[in-house]
């Protein structure tokens, strides 16, 4: 009986959303759970994904420049941002929900008003080779970090608009891939490419720490994609294009697992869930989603979407029930997970 509810919901969500114009693919995956959604723009690969803090709001950034937003309850596409056309690699909302930020590859940051749909600002990147890489919210929400291909980081003061801080790593040649602030929004985390991941002090914009692939100078294969605090800021998860998610201790700056992917693909994205007891790793140059227990250090589901395309984006949602996978596809599926 739950089996054919289950299957008569994602029935009567693939009509409304054909309905409305809005659907390219749906589909019912394996053991991880119904995906209930979603599309973005036809042939484009979607390439970041956020939920926002209520859980109510699923946004995604595809290769066509534009930003989707879902309402996940209904599954209606409630907004469609477009920028200037260049690949829109990252996303994420603001801690309150009222805004959300996206990076794109022609070096520009764009600030929406979630409620209106409007432009509030572009923030352009001041490097010479720009590509916005990554995007983060503060945990205070007056702050945007930005990563770029010229090896810096940016802060924004999100209210005046003003960039504050440059924060340049020793590499200084080479491409930031991934931001993120502590959860205490003291430190900024900074993955680059050649292995390294910096610890700023976003008060003094001092360089604090710096955390080395233990594979590092392995051709390049070492470079830093992701980086993720969990969320008693206690440990940074670091995924490599190695293949492996190294959880290091903040305070000590040792490594404390080596979560690898079994089969052997690159980390494209590593996330916590909300109580820390959970980190999703998806493949860069596979299909597949791993969901690891951070306690045991065991693989406890493999979210396997169709193959042949790649996993560009990982996100848990605010109940820590889901994670939503954004694929080469286009389309962004909605694992439930264990």
């Amino acid at each position: 009986m739950l089996r054919r509810r289950r299957a008569a919901w994602v029935i009567l969500a693939v009509v409304i959303l054909a309905a409305a114009g809005i659907v390219t693919a749906v589909r019912l995956l394996g053991s991880g759970g119904p995906a209930t959604f979603v599309a973005t723009h036809p042939g484009q690969p979607a390439v970041s994904v956020a939920f926002d803090p209520r859980g109510m709001l699923l946004a995604c950034g595809d290769a066509n420049g534009h930003v989707y937003v879902w309402n996940t309850a209904t599954g209606r596409q409630v907004a469609n941002l477009a920028t200037g056309g260049a690949d829109v690699i990252s996303v994420a909302f603001s801690p309150d929900g009222t805004l959300v930020a996206a990076g794109d590859k022609n070096g520009t940051a764009y600030l929406w008003n979630v409620a209106s749909g409007k432009l509030a600002v572009t923030l352009t990147d001041p490097g010479s080779d720009s590509s916005v890489n990554s995007v983060a919210f503060s945990p205070s929400g007056t702050m945007l970090a930005t990563g770029d291909l010229d090896a810096s980081a940016y802060l924004w003061n999100v209210a005046s608009h003003k960039l504050v801080a440059t924060l340049t790593g020793p590499g200084r040649t080479e491409t930031v891939n991934s931001v993120a602030f502590s959860p205490d929004g003291t430190m900024l985390a900074v993955g680059d490419d050649i292995g390294s991941t910096y610890l700023w002090n976003v008060v003094s914009r001092k360089l604090i720490g710096t955390l080395a692939d233990p594979n590092q100078g392995d051709a390049g294969s070492t470079q830093v994609d992701s980086v993720a605090f969990s969320p008693d800021g206690t440990t940074l998860a670091a995924g490599d294009l190695d293949g492996s998610t190294y959880l290091w201790d903040v305070n000590t700056r040792n490594i404390t697992a080596t979560l690898t992917q079994p089969d052997g693909a690159g980390v494209a994205m590593a996330a916590f869930s909300p109580n820390g007891e959970q980190v999703a790793v998806g493949d860069a140059i596979g299909h597949n989603t791993y969901v690891w227990d951070t306690g045991t250090r065991q693989l406890i589901a493999t979210l396997a979407g169709p193959g042949p395309y790649l996993v560009d984006d990982v996100a848990f949602s605010p109940s820590g029930k889901a994670v939503a996978v954004a694929g080469g596809n286009g389309t962004v599926y909605l694992w439930h997970v264990p």
